[in-house]
Parts: structure tokens; C-alpha cells; sequence
């Protein structure tokens, strides 16, 4: 190939790459992140796009759900790039049911000396299920999820009345999802707040806030100098003792 083949090829080169840039294309070198996964929201305490889960938060997901009932048993938790983890599911669904019986073959008709038909061929053995887990522990009682390990929240169940706080996996849409309990359990500078319906029977959550708002939430504290001004931390009528209100 000559140098006049060559210059035109190299000019020909130059134009292509100019138009391609200038009709916005890019190159590998264009993208930071090398087309990386974006993790950079994970441990915020929120779900965010992207996500499977965030810390304790798995999104209402149990490994009975996760595993369509194949390992009901055992803890689902989340890694640290928001990802469900299943090795901590254990246990089997119901056992499966064995094959039927197989129907012999019908005898042959002697002729003269005529021979008989061949035996049927039973049915195939079926196979049960697989052994089932584990049985699961005793539940720990908690006042909020510091108290919990292995990523398990604190959640209160209000049967006639009274409130039970315990430690799960995850709570369910009706139980109290308790964070804190006092403003020792929150971030600097943050409350810990109870968060009440309509008529200050039921709680819907206790979590950290920059501030209680008054408006159908209510301050937790420890002592009165948790307290604002005008209020003082008495017992609570509707959760258990070891909760205080600022009343």
C-alpha cells in the first residue's frame, strides 16, 4: 500500500471519529465508573432503585417468599452492596407424595399351547420430600433494635391492649417497627419519636427525626432534660414500662 492510500485511509479515520463525538458518542474512557455497579446509596436505611434491601430494611421479603417456600426457615439477610443474602434460610416445604402403583398386564390367551402374557410393569417409586429444618429459637424481647443481632429489628405486637416487642427478621405492616427507644439510640442531634394514630391508642413506629413535630408524634426520652420545655418523662399509657414519654 502507498503513502497517498495510506494518508487518505488516516484522513478518513479523522472524519469518522469527529463526527461520531460530535453526534454525542462516547468512548469507554468517557464513563468514571467503567460501567460499575452504582452502590454508592447502600446503608442509607432506604430502598432505593437498584436494591434488594438496605440494612435491616429487606423490603417485607422473608426467606419463605424469597425462596418460594423451597427453604421457609432460617434468617434472610442483607450484604453490604444491598443484595439479599439466602445462606442463612433453612428448612423444606411439604413432602412430596410417592408414585401410584403400577397395574399389571393382562395374561395372554392360550392357543393350543399358547403362552401367556407378560407381568405389567409397576409403577415408579416416588421420591419424599426433603428433611425438614431446624426448629426456631425463642424470640428476644427488645425495646429497639440495638438490642437485636444478626440485622433483626425490634417490632411490637399489640394484642388486647398490650404491647410485646420482640426481635424478627423483618416486621410485619401492622406491628410497630421500634428504631430507638430514647435519643441515645438516634444520630447526634436527632429524637427519638413516636409516631401515634389519630386517637394515641396505637403506634405506628418509634424511629430517629431531626424533631418530633407534634403532630401525632411524640418525644421518647430518658430523664426531663430530654424533655422540651414544659413536659416531663413520665410512663407511657399504652407501651410497656420501660418505655417513657415526655408528657
Amino acid at each position: 500500500m502507498n503513502s497517498a492510500s495510506l494518508l487518505r485511509m488516516a484522513g478518513l479515520f479523522a472524519v469518522t471519529a469527529a463526527v461520531f463525538v460530535g453526534c454525542g458518542g462516547r468512548i469507554e474512557a468517557d464513563y468514571a465508573d467503567g460501567g460499575a455497579e452504582d452502590t454508592s446509596k447502600c446503608g442509607n436505611g432506604k430502598i432505593d432503585d437498584g436494591e434488594e434491601c438496605d440494612g435491616t430494611h429487606l423490603g417485607g421479603a422473608t426467606c419463605s417468599s424469597v425462596t418460594m417456600n423451597a427453604h421457609p426457615d432460617g434468617q434472610l439477610s442483607c450484604d453490604d452492596k444491598c443484595h439479599l443474602v439466602l445462606i442463612g434460610c433453612m428448612g423444606s416445604g411439604e413432602p412430596s407424595t410417592g408414585g401410584a402403583t403400577g397395574t399389571g398386564g393382562r395374561a395372554g390367551t392360550g392357543g393350543a399351547f399358547g403362552t401367556g402374557g407378560g407381568f405389567g410393569t409397576g409403577g415408579r417409586l416416588g421420591t419424599g420430600g426433603v428433611m425438614g429444618g431446624n426448629g426456631g429459637s425463642t424470640a428476644t424481647a427488645c425495646t429497639s433494635s440495638a438490642d437485636c443481632r444478626n440485622r433483626e429489628v425490634c417490632c411490637g405486637v399489640r394484642t388486647n391492649g398490650v404491647y410485646a416487642f420482640t426481635c424478627a427478621a423483618t416486621c410485619a405492616r401492622t406491628d410497630t417497627t421500634a428504631e430507638c427507644k430514647t435519643n441515645a439510640d438516634c444520630g447526634r442531634g436527632q429524637s427519638c419519636c413516636g409516631t401515634t394514630n389519630q386517637t394515641g391508642t396505637t403506634y405506628t413506629s418509634i424511629s430517629c427525626a431531626a424533631t418530633c413535630n407534634g403532630n401525632g408524634e411524640r418525644p421518647l426520652c430518658s430523664s426531663n432534660t430530654e424533655c422540651p420545655s414544659g413536659t416531663t418523662c413520665g410512663a407511657s399509657r399504652v407501651l410497656p414500662s420501660d418505655f417513657k414519654l415526655c408528657l
